[in-house]
């Protein structure tokens, strides 16, 4: 007969591998679609006499070919690993029943009893041609059981994360001001979700993150995935600082733009200023203070690249579920001291799916029968 203890390790062992090659599989799904949104992009705009186009648009069709291959391996991987589970499932289920097994049980770690919500109700049925009144019993995990986390980031929580590490720089240490840049990513994605976001996407180089001498000095944020040259930087850092000095002084404004393209070279003065344009070229010094009042710095905030990033396009991309079931429950009733009957239920898997799947393929979402039932 197998072994208590032996199959449930092998069967949690199984629970882990389809969990994270689940994962695996939504990131190189997401990863394809990214993809493909890339080269249908390129495509409205595609000139078949520009050599960048016709570059870029094979690098993407190399780079979709890979992804697409990368997802079919992981889901043939998943399709056998689920195959595995459910082997080991039903090797484990002849040995769930706890009157009998609960002996099995380690003592040296107490029992968790998570809420759940039951539904009862009395139905009249056919048995053996006669009617009769039969007790209907339904067990629901508790909201608090559910868990709807998404490990993979979206875009738009991409996008705020660098936001919100932006403003951080702006701030340059002062309390008060990364306190404004905390809140504004909390009323997107509420404290815990913030709080993860901040973790799992951070700037490449945070050891540079620049520090104030005082509230009142304006640090300009320049977020980029690839820093620019020694020189270029120089001439940048010179022409971000002038130009917010003397912004909507046009003779000034057009010196400094010459300046910079003396610098650069006319060639790459535009690009460089369309690249690397601070997210706060607009701020200003706090009343009574004028900008000849405080000191400015410009400083680069670097991001992976988007290569680099796994992401997802929407927030919702995996079905909620619950891992904190037991394997099954055993209903017992009782009349006054008497034991009416007892019933044990079918096997709970786990995790156990209490939502629709976005991400499931076509022949695996829930859909309606002829009746309208789910």
């Amino acid at each position: 007969m197998a072994d208590f203890n032996d199959i449930r390790q092998q069967l949690n062992k199984a629970q882990n591998n389809s969990s994270d090659a689940q994962q695996a599989l939504l990131a190189s799904k997401e990863k394809l679609n990214k993809l493909n949104r890339k080269k249908d992009k390129l495509e409205r705009v595609f000139d078949d006499e520009n050599q960048d186009h016709i570059s870029k648009r094979e690098q993407l069709v190399a780079q979709i070919k890979e992804a697409g291959s990368d997802a079919g391996k992981w889901k043939a991987t998943l399709k056998r690993i689920k195959e595995n589970e459910l082997g080991l499932f039903g090797e484990f289920s002849v040995l769930t029943d706890p009157r009998e097994q609960i002996h099995n049980m380690n003592d040296a770690f107490p029992f968790l009893l998570m809420p759940v919500r039951i539904e009862t109700r009395f139905k009249k049925v056919n048995v053996n041609e006669g009617i009769t009144d039969q007790l209907w019993i339904r067990i629901y995990p508790d909201d608090c059981a559910v868990d709807s986390f998404e490990k993979l980031l979206s875009e738009t929580e991409v996008k705020n994360a660098q936001s919100y590490w932006s403003q951080i720089w702006q701030a340059g240490g002062v309390e008060e001001q990364e306190r404004g840049a905390w809140r504004s990513l909390v009323a997107n994605h509420g404290s815990g979700r913030a709080s993860y976001i901040i973790s799992k996407y951070e700037s490449a180089n945070a050891i540079d993150k620049p520090a104030k001498n005082n509230n009142d000095e304006i640090i300009l944020a320049i977020s980029t995935e690839q820093m620019p040259s020694a020189a270029e930087k120089t001439a940048l850092v010179q022409y971000w600082k002038t130009l917010w000095l003397i912004m909507g002084q046009k003779d000034k404004e057009d010196n400094a733009y010459n300046d910079f393209v003396t610098a650069v070279g006319a060639g790459n003065a535009d690009d460089l200023i369309k690249k690397y344009a601070p997210a706060n070229i607009d701020a200003i010094p706090s009343p009574p203070k004028s900008k000849n009042d405080v000191e400015v710095q410009v400083a680069f905030l670097q991001f992976p690249t988007e290569d680099e990033t796994e992401t997802k396009q929407q927030s919702w991309s995996q079905a909620p579920h619950v891992d904190v079931m037991p394997d099954r429950f055993v209903i017992t009733a009782f009349q006054g001291t008497a034991k009416s009957f007892e019933i044990i239920g079918n096997p709970i898997p786990s995790p156990l799916i209490v939502g629709p799947d976005p991400g499931a393929e076509p022949e695996e979402q829930l859909d309606k029968d002829e009746k309208g039932n789910i």
